[in-house]
C-alpha cells in the first residue's frame, strides 16, 4: 500500500537508491499517503529535480511534531530516516526495472 502510493507520487524521471526509497517508505508509513501527496514539501522538491539527499536532510526533520509541539520520538525517527537515505549504495530501487 505505502510503496504503491509512493511509487505513484514520484515522477518516473527520479532515480532513487534502495536506501533513499526505504527512508521515504518509512516516512509514508508513519504519516500517510494522504499527507504524502497533500503536504510533503520534500516530495514536490524531489519531483522538481532537486538532489534527493539534500532535500531529505532538510525536509524530513521538519516532521517531528505532534499537535504543533516537538516530539522526541519523531525527531529520532526522522534522524534515522535521514541517516538511511544518506547511506551510500549503488543499488537502484526506483524507478523499478
Amino acid at each position: 500500500m505505502y510503496t504503491t502510493c509512493l511509487a505513484k507520487a514520484i515522477k518516473k524521471s527520479v532515480i532513487l537508491t534502495v536506501n533513499q526509497w526505504g527512508a521515504m517508505v518509512q516516512w509514508t508509513m508513519n504519516h500517510s499517503c494522504t499527507q504524502l501527496v497533500n503536504d510533503a514539501s520534500w516530495l514536490t522538491r524531489i519531483n522538481s529535480g532537486q538532489d534527493v539527499n539534500t532535500v531529505l536532510a532538510q525536509e524530513l526533520p521538519k516532521w517531528d511534531k505532534v499537535k504543533g509541539k516537538p516530539f522526541t520520538q519523531l525527531a529520532t525517527r526522522r534522524a534515522s530516516e535521514v541517516k538511511l537515505a544518506m547511506t551510500h549504495t549503488d543499488q537502484i530501487a526506483f524507478p523499478p526495472c
